[in-house]
């Protein structure tokens, strides 16, 4: 039995070890971990504050409900840790809340055991989480060979007809199922990776969104362009080398199905992962990027033949130049698989090499759930793939034979002919024309950059084309970042904003359009700050970095960001939603990572960047209030080119993570590297800072508190292990995880109105 010093020492590094984890599923599991030593404790009353503090994390982390990743014996017992907490009166607190997580652990099991039609098993877990009695349902015998979804519809049917009060919801978890399953689409695709622990083993099945778009280089082009995460990838790159290749193998299938020219040869391509924590790495990624970007390649062609991606497949395997499937290794694939089992999917892709293996694992698994009805496709090539009509679904239309056969079944109805016969020819309109259909979506909803010819894109919801104009200047990338669509007047209807995303010369790169619904120019602003440093007024030099919206007391603020292409300094302007300048700020580095948070507590929102600071060779942190904001970033003693004339900046905050041991060592650049900012707390924000370029994920995670203070800092494990290699290798002094924590927390620099003042001082003074 530990004492109750021990106890608290043992309470400080849990929170510690949560802090470090960057997903909230993986926090989950650690306060399972951690559940038995305190529950010992629970009728102890000199333990009650670490009982509420323990309740308060568990639900801070329920309230996210990142549940997609785990599996119905790791749920099981979060489910049972709610239900105990539930019987305990929480001190100043509100049952209410303990109940609400209770039931969303409930849900979530239930739906995992009835994604492989666990029935049964999943109304026992619903009536305990909700306090009921459930009557016994009658499911369709085994003879009839019911999927999963037929199994729940039968239960819900039953419910429903006994007016039971979980009938709604395990109605609404059928609709939503159902839906899954039918979907379709051309830009995302399920893929599965997996995530591996700080010793480099495989631990974690993932599933995630992949999220892409892709368009044919110029025909000068002599490599493929490729952004993964908003971050530019070569062809060496260790992580995407396979999807360099993937987007290869496409080209040549496609230019034997002659949509490309002969000319065109490479791909410009932008990936991301949707609802990620993590950065998507591995040769795993290949089928999945190759398939995004042969169905974004075909969107022009889309009226003559469909080529979509079935929602409720998911895929794993790399790819080579030649379209061949390269395998993956079985110690992962059984993980994935198991990921993929308790989930919508119906199909999983593999390579043939993996299938047997991948059947097997499927055999063990049913031993347990044999109700589930689950496929493993097997394929050499990605045209085998393509080919799969249970993946890659197509239909060819063809109206004119629809209208034709229709109106000579009627052509002998005398009374029916001419009316059918308008009916008919109004279709074949509307199908070749669809903007002719009476209520047709007018309402822009996309937006992007035509590389090949030069032009703006606006489509609807359903990617019909509403509109276009011809640019001035060469595109030489859709960078998404450079154009929104957004509501500024909120009257219903989408105005559309873009900046052109250009390097070469161009007139009006660093000017923000504005147009309206229907493409009128609403107006046009000049984003850079002229003449704030001499030489400055050239506004050709500038590159536009991306636009963000965030909202305020008065609307919608528009916030664009261009940097220098001589110096790196980027300009920030705030404009309201009729194009009126709020504010203005030039940094000393390029902005990256933007969020919008209240830091000072009055209620409205401050811009929060994670840029560069290239004077301090490091990642900065800045807080800037958009209706008031001007200036210069520190320090203000610096010599950039031209005369450093501007006005010291009115930053709220200005903070710099300077770079670490590893990142001395690692990185070929001259500074760390700004990540992302996660804002998932009301009292403090995460920072992510890369420092290596050999360990992608070699981050530290800096805390940030709404008073702009830096609370903490974490090592994430993959840095601790490129750290142990160099220390191992005599590169580096051995520290312990904690004391180098501290030692990176003491370099932090904050700027103040005497310079810069560093953590440790201001600790020391007692701050």
């Amino acid at each position: 039995m530990q004492s109750p010093v021990e106890f608290a020492r043992a309470f400080a590094q849990f929170k510690s070890r949560l802090q470090t984890q960057p997903a909230a599923d993986l926090r989950l599991l650690l306060m399972t971990e951690y559940w038995p030593s305190l529950s010992d404790h629970v009728e102890d009353t000199s333990y009650s504050s670490y009982l509420d503090e323990y309740r308060a994390l568990l639900l801070s982390e329920v309230d996210r409900e990142p549940f997609d990743d785990l599996l119905p014996d790791e749920l099981g017992p979060l489910f049972d840790i709610a239900l105990q907490l539930r019987r305990v009166q929480p001190a100043g607190g509100s049952p209410e809340r303990i109940q609400e997580a209770s039931n969303k652990l409930g849900m979530a099991v239930a739906a995992k055991l009835l994604y492989v039609g666990a029935v049964e098993e999943a109304l026992d877990t619903l009536a305990r989480a909700f306090n009921v009695i459930l009557p016994p349902v009658k499911l369709p015998a085994e003879d009839d060979q019911p999927d999963e979804t037929d199994l729940l519809r039968a239960a819900v049917a039953q419910l429903q007809d006994k007016a039971h009060p979980l009938a709604a919801d395990l109605a609404g978890l059928l609709h939503g199922w159902q839906v899954d399953r039918e979907a379709l689409s051309f830009d995302e695709v399920h893929c599965l990776f997996v995530e591996k622990n700080s010793g480099g083993i495989h631990g974690r099945g993932r599933m995630r969104l992949l999220h892409g778009s892709a368009v044919w280089r110029r025909p000068s082009a002599d490599s493929h362009d490729l952004t993964l995460e908003s971050v530019p990838r070569s062809p060496d790159d260790p992580f995407v080398g396979t999807v360099h290749r993937a987007l290869s193998a496409v080209a040549r299938i496609l230019s034997h199905q002659s949509v490309s020219s002969s000319k065109q040869q490479y791909i410009r391509a932008s990936y991301r992962v949707t609802g990620s924590d993590h950065t998507f790495t591995g040769d795993s990624i290949g089928l999945a990027a190759g398939l995004v970007a042969y169905a974004q390649l075909l969107r022009p062609e889309i009226h003559k033949q469909e080529r979509f991606i079935a929602m409720d497949a998911a895929f794993t395997g790399g790819l080579d130049e030649r379209g061949l499937l390269t395998p993956v290794g079985e110690d992962s694939l059984k993980l994935k698989i198991e990921r993929a089992f308790f989930s919508p999917i119906r199909y999983l892709v593999v390579p043939e090499e993996n299938a047997e293996f991948a059947r097997w694992c499927l055999d063990e698994m049913r031993q347990t759930y044999p109700r589930r009805r689950f496929h493993v496709v097997g394929a050499t090539t990605l045209r085998d793939v393509l080919d799969n009509l249970s993946i890659v679904r197509s239909e060819k239309v063809c109206m004119g034979q629809f209208v034709a056969r229709k109106a000579y079944r009627y052509s002998r109805a005398t009374k029916l002919q001419v009316p059918i016969l308008l009916v008919l020819a109004y279709l074949l309109i509307c199908l070749i024309y669809p903007k002719a259909w009476v209520g047709f979506d007018w309402n822009p909803f996309y937006a992007g950059f035509n590389v090949h010819d030069d032009t703006f894109e606006v489509r609807n919801r359903d990617s019909i084309l509403l509109w276009s104009r011809p640019l001035s200047c060469n595109i030489e990338y859709n960078f998404t970042e450079c154009c929104k669509v957004v509501d500024l007047d909120n009257d219903g209807k989408k105005e559309v904003l873009l900046s052109l995303p250009t390097e070469g010369e161009c007139p009006h790169r660093d000017t923000l359009f504005c147009y309206s619904p229907d493409n009128k120019l609403l107006f046009a602003r000049c984003c850079a700050v002229p003449n704030a440093y001499s030489g400055d007024s050239v506004t050709c030099h500038y590159s536009p970095a991306g636009i963000s919206l965030m909202k305020s007391s008065e609307g919608w603020v528009v916030i664009t960001e261009v940097v220098s292409g001589r110096t790196g300094r980027g300009h920030i302007r705030f404009w309201s939603a009729d194009g009126r300048s709020l504010g203005w700020y030039i940094n000393a580095g390029g902005p990256h990572f933007f969020a919008a948070r209240d830091m000072d507590g009055d209620g409205q929102n401050e811009a929060v960047f994670l840029c560069y600071s290239n004077p301090m060779g490091a990642t900065a942190f800045l807080v800037l209030q958009p209706d008031s904001a001007r200036g210069d970033s520190p320090p203000y003693n610096r010599q950039l080119q031209g005369t450093p004339d501007a006005a010291s900046g009115n930053q709220l905050s200005y903070i710099v993570f300077p770079k670490t041991d590893v990142g001395e060592v690692d990185l070929s650049n001259p500074y760390n590297r700004p990540v992302k900012i996660l804002v998932d707390n009301d009292s403090f924000m995460n920072c992510y800072v890369g420092e290596s370029d050999h360990e992608l994920n070699a981050q530290i995670i800096y805390q940030v508190s709404n008073s702009g203070r830096v609370t903490d800092c974490q090592p994430t494990d993959q840095f601790l292990r490129r750290r142990d290699h160099l220390v191992r290798e005599g590169t580096l002094p051995e520290m312990t995880p904690e004391e180098y924590a501290l030692k990176v927390l003491d370099t932090v620099l904050y700027w103040t109105d005497s310079g810069w003042v560093s953590e440790r001082q201001l600790r020391t003074s007692g701050l």
